[in-house]
């Protein structure tokens, strides 16, 4: 080495790492606000609404989605598309869009959760109440995949949770899980299911959760039509004529909402991303 080689000018890059909620976050990037300021207090609210105990990991899987990693971000954070795609929510009483909930976005529109709350008691006199044209006289013979209990104590059945770029924290009655989205291609994205347990839980708690783990997840009774339809969106996008494939519903603000028909946590995503970008 040259006598004037400094180790200390070829240092690797330094991960900064912040914890929260049992979850251990990072980035390389040395300007990045510090965690909870990143998240905004409403998305730092919901994140330990369901990381509350001490978590362990119960098991993890893989997927390939042939679409762009923004189409499934979309996804997730289109909080009306639920009960319309995946028909087994609403056939097996998990959810409806009429269910009371609401929208917390964050001041630079990246971050967001959404959250569903259900009566747990009175849930098939609702469900026959709205008359939902998807709802039908199908039953499952075991229904333990679905059966769940309210433990958080504040009738929130369905929380989806999503933190820029790429992460996705789940809670869909029983079954907690960190999706994490990695970009493979301009056509190709990873998505990684992290399935959660806590210390707390009892052997009855933890096999609920595995047995609900058949809900959501690569080959799950409901997120398996995910795992497609970015692929078909994708593919159509090629044709479309001069913007006649955007549809735009409630306007151009991306702002809480104290109800779930609403596109402003995808316009948030949109927001966040094209100030990251300069566009």
């Amino acid at each position: 080495m040259p006598a004037d080689f400094r180790k200390e000018d070829h240092t690797l890059a330094r991960l900064r790492v912040a914890e929260l909620g049992g979850l251990v976050f990072g980035t390389f990037h040395p300007d990045t606000p510090d965690l909870q300021t990143w998240l905004g207090p409403d998305v730092t609210r919901g994140l330990l609404r369901v990381m509350n105990r001490p978590p362990h990991v119960l098991g993890r899987s893989t997927q390939v989605m042939p679409n762009n990693w923004k189409l499934y971000f979309e996804n997730v954070k289109d909080t009306y598309h639920a009960s319309i795609l995946h028909l087994f929510l609403t056939t097996f009483r998990i959810n409806r869009l009429t269910m009371p909930g609401g929208i917390y976005i964050d001041r630079n529109g990246g971050n967001h959760y959404s959250y569903a709350k259900l009566d747990y008691a009175a849930e098939d006199a609702e469900y026959k109440a709205a008359k939902l044209r998807s709802d039908s006289d199908m039953r499952l013979n075991d229904n333990s995949v679905v059966e769940s209990v309210d433990e958080y104590g504040d009738s929130v059945s369905v929380q989806i949770l999503t933190i820029f770029p790429g992460m996705v924290l789940q809670q869909v009655r029983n079954t907690i899980a960190v999706r994490v989205i990695r970009p493979r291609g301009v056509d190709k994205s990873e998505l990684d299911w992290i399935h959660l347990g806590f210390d707390t839980d009892d052997e009855a708690m933890t096999e609920r959760r595995l047995r609900q783990g058949n809900l959501i997840g690569a080959a799950g009774y409901i997120s398996m039509e995910d795992g497609c339809v970015g692929g078909f969106v994708q593919r159509a996008l090629q044709y479309n004529d001069e913007g006649s494939g955007l549809v735009m519903m409630g306007g151009h603000d991306a702002e809480s909402q104290p109800f779930r028909a609403s596109e402003a946590a995808i316009r948030g995503f949109w927001k966040h991303y094209r100030a990251l970008m300069d566009a």
